[in-house]
């Protein structure tokens, strides 16, 4: 089973852009599989500092990316990611 990576990025932003968000990364993790073994179940507990927006009922947008292992979120060709 080949290994993956997982990126999720949260912005105020609908529409991910990723020279503005890169540095949105609320968390990673690499070396995924895909398969129904116990050993991949992921629990991340995160503290995200809310801004002025988000406190007056703004929205908060979860951009998740999965690609290859080794393979950038960021590459130019979608089908690679």
């Amino acid at each position: 089973v080949a290994s993956q990576a997982l990126y999720v990025y949260l912005t105020e932003k609908e529409e991910f852009d990723w020279d503005r968000d890169r540095s949105s990364l609320l968390w990673s993790q690499d070396g995924l599989t895909f398969d129904w073994e116990p050993s991949n179940t992921r629990e991340v507990e995160l503290n995200v500092t809310l801004t002025p927006h988000l406190q007056n009922n703004g929205s908060a947008w979860a951009h998740v990316i999965f690609t290859r292992a080794g393979a950038p979120p960021n590459h130019p060709d979608p089908h690679t990611r």
